[in-house]
């Protein structure tokens, strides 16, 4: 190691006025480790590199506060207000100048040119994939509005539909109507009900007796099971080694674009979707521009591809601008080497989430929008009729609701057939397979008529008490960095080990971490609630009203410390149970895990011959 970094001894500057360029370079220190050699020096290390640099503790402050983009000057003006001995800004700039040539400091351009990678072919996908369950009305406008799309744009895409229906009637509907749009639409299509599943767990249990008790568990929705996860996983399975589009059959197309979505693409890591709210479900899900191209491949047209080869098509275009106080660091973890793996839209017309929490943490316009009288707020509370979406391409860590188009010719994960959030849990656990990929949220949305109004406003006000499943991803997130494997199936397995532990711990430990989890979200609601009241003094009172609502139940349950229950548990649980059903509900998650990477390594041995089988 050689001492490269020493600023020198301080002198009196004279006032420092940074220049106002616009077309100024930005720049941002490369993330890294220090270990101080001494109480003048330290020795820093950039991640991901074998190189090391020594360096004055002062010359590290400098570094600290380039995080983020910004111009040199910019950073100049920083360090001398902020760094102790160091105001002079020609010295600062001599420091910064010799960070830039030792590659500590890197410019937005670098950081961009370094993201560039090759498209790689767009492939042909197996198909439309829809998941059904006793709503026949739902399916049938969703087949119309599919085939309608697909003659419109000459597409003959296979479709496979897979049923959870419990109502026999339903279920004869159902494959009615799949029948129905072949004639229609002139392709191939395929109905998994009851009778194919059977006939799959059959195959399966004959070719991996090791992995029978985990994919009984995958395959078959619960008695009484909320959530669409089996049918995801037999989807999964029967799409093995292709590109798939997902829908649910209270989906409707066309896709569309709102009148603020623009070009380009957010970098942003933390960007939140806006949302705009109608007097109706109807005017919801018919607002919105229309598409001249076929928007079911330009969601195909992007899976696979490397972030950086996206980023050369003027749709996702990068402004440098954008940049602007982003930490380099952050980026680089997120975005470097990434793969899209999965698309997102956004919806129109009913919000897929049980309660409206993220409501009063809108932006201001969508909370203008939200709050622009009494009566309008009150229905819109309901998350009956809204857009809801990015205004800009963004690439997201994971997806938190339904995938719309996946790249499923490598190891995808399966997901829980029990409970809600299972689109969550299955958004963490892609992104535990393939830390380098990306969720690629489109600035389109897709229409969303449930069968029914479900009443949300009051679980808003409430105790926020998320469900196991929750409980689960988000614990799986909090450990992400806990591990290193490079194989997707390892890592999956390795997520397992996990929860498995976890289940496994003392009984005390299981009900203290309940409690530790519960208070963690209320308490981190709470504080963002607060900033939104102190952000916003002059919003509606009944706005307000709500926000101090929410603060004080959350904090009432934080106070009075009732057993810890998990949201879809039984509401007069003691302690034992709730430690009890942790374990057993974790547990049964570790061993569905732990099966699938077989399951879907003999699916996609299989190929076309499985869907053919059933």
């Amino acid at each position: 190691m050689e001492h490269q970094f020493n600023l020198g001894p301080a002198v009196q500057p004279p006032p420092f006025i940074p220049r106002n360029d616009p077309e100024a370079p930005m720049y941002a220190s490369v993330d890294g480790v220090a270990a101080a050699l001494s109480n003048e020096e330290v020795v820093f290390q950039p991640r991901g590199t074998a190189t090391s640099q020594v360096m004055t503790h002062q010359v590290l402050q400098c570094l600290d506060r380039c995080r983020a983009f910004r111009s040199l000057d910019e950073h100049i003006a920083r360090i001398i207000r902020e760094v102790p001995g160091l105001a002079d800004p020609s010295r600062a700039r001599q420091g910064l100048d010799a960070l830039v040539r030792a590659g500590l400091l890197q410019s937005d351009r670098q950081f961009t040119d370094g993201l560039r990678a090759e498209p790689r072919p767009v492939v042909e996908a197996a198909g439309v994939c829809v998941r059904a369950c006793d709503r026949p009305a739902q399916l049938g406008r969703l087949l119309d509005s599919l085939a309608d799309n697909e003659a419109r744009f000459g597409a003959q895409r296979p479709l496979l539909l897979v049923d959870d229906s419990r109502d026999a009637t339903a279920a004869r509907d159902n494959e009615d109507l799949v029948k129905a749009y072949a004639r229609r639409a002139g392709v191939a299509v395929h109905y998994v009900g009851s009778r194919e599943r059977q006939k799959l767990l059959k195959q399966v249990r004959r070719a991996l007796p090791d992995a029978a008790e985990g994919a009984d568990w995958l395959l078959q929705q619960p008695e009484k099971a909320t959530g669409g996860g089996a049918a995801w996983n037999v989807a999964m399975l029967l799409t093995a080694g292709r590109c798939a589009l997902m829908f649910d059959e209270d989906f409707e197309l066309p896709l569309r674009r709102h009148a603020l979505s623009r070009d380009g693409i957010n970098l942003t890591p933390q960007a939140q979707p806006f949302a705009r709210f109608h007097e109706s479900l109807s005017d919801a899900v018919g607002s919105g521009e229309g598409l001249d191209e076929d928007g079911l491949a330009t969601h195909l047209a992007c899976l696979g591809q490397p972030l950086g080869a996206l980023m050369q098509r003027r749709a996702y275009a990068l402004d440098r601008q954008s940049l602007r106080g982003l930490e380099l660091g952050r980026l680089q973890k997120l975005y470097g080497g990434a793969r899209v793996l999965s698309t997102m839209n956004g919806t129109r017309g009913a919000h897929g989430s049980d309660a409206g929490q993220w409501l009063y943490l809108l932006d201001a316009d969508s909370r203008a929008d939200l709050c622009r009288d009494r009566d309008a707020y009150i229905h819109n509370v309901e998350l009956q009729s809204l857009w809801y979406g990015h205004a800009q391409a963004h690439p997201g860590e994971q997806s938190f609701f339904t995938p719309f188009a996946l790249d499923n010719r490598e190891l995808l994960p399966c997901t829980t057939p029990d409970g809600r959030g299972e689109d969550a849990l299955f958004g963490t656990l892609l992104r535990l397979c393939h830390p380098q990929s990306v969720a690629f949220n489109l600035p389109l949305t897709i229409g969303h008529v449930q069968e029914r109004a479900r009443r949300r406003a009051s679980r808003t006000l409430q105790a926020q008490t998320p469900g196991f499943v929750a409980f689960a991803y988000e614990t799986l997130q909090n450990h992400f960095d806990t591990i290193h494997a490079s194989d997707p199936a390892r890592r999956l397995r390795m997520g397992a080990d996990l929860l498995q532990d976890i289940a496994e711990g003392d009984e005390q430990w299981r009900v203290n971490l309940l409690h530790e989890y519960l208070n963690y979200v209320r308490a981190d609601l709470i504080a963002r609630l607060q900033g939104q009241l102190a952000a916003v003094p002059d919003a509606p009172v009944y706005w307000r009203t709500d926000v101090l609502e929410i603060i004080t139940a959350n904090a009432r349950a934080m106070i009075q410390q009732p057993p810890p229950r998990l949201g879809n548990w039984p509401a007069d649980v003691d302690p034992a149970t709730s430690a009890r059903l942790l374990s057993e509900q974790l547990q049964t998650l570790s061993r569905g895990l732990r099966a699938w990477p077989s399951l879907r390594a003999w699916a996609d041995e299989r190929g076309d011959r499985l869907l053919a089988s059933l």
